[in-house]
């Protein structure tokens, strides 16, 4: 903050790496999405879901 504006954000390249936060998971290990896409039956498009959009699925809650 500076000035009371906004200048810097704590993600990095996308909304699932960077500081965890109330509906952001945090830093997430690529092989464990792998392991999710092979093992557990999602698909991409759930797993973005569940990572980036569902706050009972990911973050600090």
């Amino acid at each position: 903050m500076l000035d009371g504006k906004s200048i810097d954000t704590s993600m990095q390249f996308g909304a699932i790496t960077g500081v965890p936060m109330a509906t952001r998971s945090g830093d997430f290990p690529v092989d464990a999405a792998f392991y999710l896409l092979k093992q557990c039956g999602y698909s991409v498009e759930s797993l973005e879901a569940d990572l980036e959009k569902h706050a009972d699925c990911s973050g600090l809650l």
